[in-house]
């Protein structure tokens, strides 16, 4: 699970535009799914050139559905056919764009064991505009949608510590044809969220220097015009959105100062997901997933995601029955 990291094709980073985000997120999310299939079928002994492969079977049924519509209406329909395609994803991926903008997920562990730490509702934007929540079936509620991946979306639940979009999905998709404007209105809430401190935003590379000098060098004063750490006031207690950043900072620590009962963590022969309840047992293995029945739990590789939420790895597993999903 890659998302809000900066290997992940479809989470954007901030200074980088729509335009910019397309091509990168439409080639390498393709990459990246053929690599996970390839993958796949590699702990199967298998070559990922077969039916089974949820990359080429999905091509396949486009490649069936064109040529039906190719043999109804004739070859004339083709340009048709692409031009619905293009808008289709690209409507997509801009959505992709305004849901993840600047989000990161914090490296956590000791070293040589280190991983990104668990999403949660803090890592999407939402968005609780009703006319659009009702229509979209509250996919603007997409802080619940990944930390929960399988509560169904007219059960999607608002968090206090997630990001808010200004507007809903309409507003935000055609903000974010206009890169300059977009970045205007967005980057400062990025800065809030992330309680004033740029570095810890998922930032394009190329512009990491330039986004860092502008936000947090000595004595400069940011685009929302406030003046950076090192000066007389913070980022985050000068911007307009200061008083949600206090009080999801208060409400932080509060919740560390609260003690919290982990569930125990997966023994040597298996574990169940804490996030959708799926349970791997050794007898049974997850021969889809390349670990035929018998295979060990030791043998399941740490980064190993859930078959059946793809949210959470083996090492956030735990013991049958402590959890209830």
């Amino acid at each position: 699970m890659r998302v809000a990291t900066p290997e992940d094709p479809a989470s954007s980073r901030v200074g980088e535009s729509f335009y910019r985000f397309w091509p990168r997120t439409v080639f390498g999310s393709l990459k990246s799914a053929w690599w996970l299939e390839k993958r796949r079928y590699a702990r199967r002994g298998k070559h990922p050139f077969r039916i089974g492969n949820d990359v080429l079977n999905a091509w396949l049924m486009s490649v069936a559905l064109w040529g039906a519509m190719v043999a109804w209406l004739g070859a004339g329909v083709l340009p048709y056919l692409l031009i619905q395609a293009v808008v289709g994803f690209s409507l997509l991926e801009v959505v992709n764009y305004l849901e993840h903008y600047g989000m990161l997920r914090q490296r956590v562990g000791v070293p040589g064991k280190e991983r990104f730490e668990k999403v949660a509702p803090s890592h999407s934007w939402n968005s609780n505009n009703i006319a659009t929540n009702v229509l979209l079936y509250h996919l603007q509620r997409h802080s619940d949608h990944h930390a929960n991946p399988t509560r169904r979306y007219q059960t999607l639940r608002d968090f206090e510590e997630s990001p808010v979009l200004p507007t809903g999905y309409a507003g935000m998709i055609v903000l974010a044809l206009l890169p300059p404007l977009w970045r205007r209105v967005m980057d400062p809430r990025v800065l809030a969220h992330v309680d004033g401190d740029m570095s810890r935003a998922n930032i394009d590379p190329r512009k990491r220097a330039q986004i860092l000098a502008a936000y947090d060098a000595p004595g400069a004063t940011s685009p929302a015009g406030t003046t950076s750490a090192a000066g007389t006031t913070s980022a985050a207690d000068a911007t307009p959105y200061a008083m949600p950043v206090r009080l999801a900072m208060a409400v932080d620590a509060a919740r560390e100062a609260r003690p919290v009962v982990l569930p125990a963590l997966a023994d040597e022969h298996g574990g169940q997901c804490p996030g959708c309840g799926y349970v791997y047992d050794e007898a049974t293995g997850a021969p889809r997933e390349g670990f035929p029945a018998g295979t060990p739990w030791s043998a399941v590789p740490e980064n190993w995601c859930c078959p059946d939420c793809g949210v959470r790895e083996k090492a956030d597993f735990v013991v049958p029955g402590t959890v209830t999903v």
